[in-house]
């Protein structure tokens, strides 16, 4: 029969990149957390500084279509309370028919202002929230160019070394949980 590890881990890259480091070799324990491989991670640190900076830009621009909105709000007040002077106006006969249709086409022009200001506040919010997310994304894919160890373990293979590539899903190491052990056997069914 043969002794084999109960736990048997191979470690594998989830990105694309070139391999920057194997600090352990066949046979090494390794305590749990501890960096088995090192990728490049030049590009996917790029890629988070420009979801940063997105999320700042994304951020001034809610800011900007939060005050577009406090704008049309007091144009808005400021339309409807010249309405209300000219309409108060008209109905005593101090104010022209034109006056109060200038008075009322400025209310709804306010409206309308409001309204799309409104709009580029959601969108802007959206944006915003869209940004953070690709920040996350980008942060996470930063912690994929190092891969550590999933638990207390010994190194029984090494298929990795610095400058080979490292693809998604291909075994670059293989660990075994020194703590429990099997035994497997092949029999003869016939016996």
């Amino acid at each position: 029969g043969v002794i084999r590890a109960r736990v048997t881990a191979p470690i594998a890259s989830r990105v694309m990149a070139p391999i920057v480091e194997v600090p352990v070799r066949a046979g090494d324990r390794v305590r749990r957390g501890a960096p088995l491989v090192v990728l490049d991670a030049r590009e996917m640190r790029a890629h988070k500084d420009r979801a940063a900076a997105a999320e700042v830009a994304a951020q001034q621009s809610a800011l900007a279509a939060e005050a577009d909105v406090a704008a049309a709000e007091a144009g808005l007040r400021l339309a409807r309370a010249t309405h209300q002077r000219v309409a108060d106006l008209a109905a005593r006969k101090s104010a022209t028919p034109q006056e109060l249709d200038q008075a009322l086409a400025a209310l709804q022009a306010a409206e309308a202002q409001l309204r799309a200001a409104g709009s580029r506040r959601a969108a802007a919010s959206a944006a915003h929230e869209a940004a953070r997310a690709a920040a996350v994304a980008a942060d996470t894919g930063v912690s994929y160019t190092v891969l550590n160890a999933p638990f207390d373990a010994v190194v029984a293979e090494r298929s990795a070394d610095p400058g080979m590539m490292a693809v998604p899903g291909t075994p670059l190491l293989t660990l075994e949980d020194p703590a429990s052990f099997r035994l497997e056997v092949r029999i003869d069914e016939s016996k």
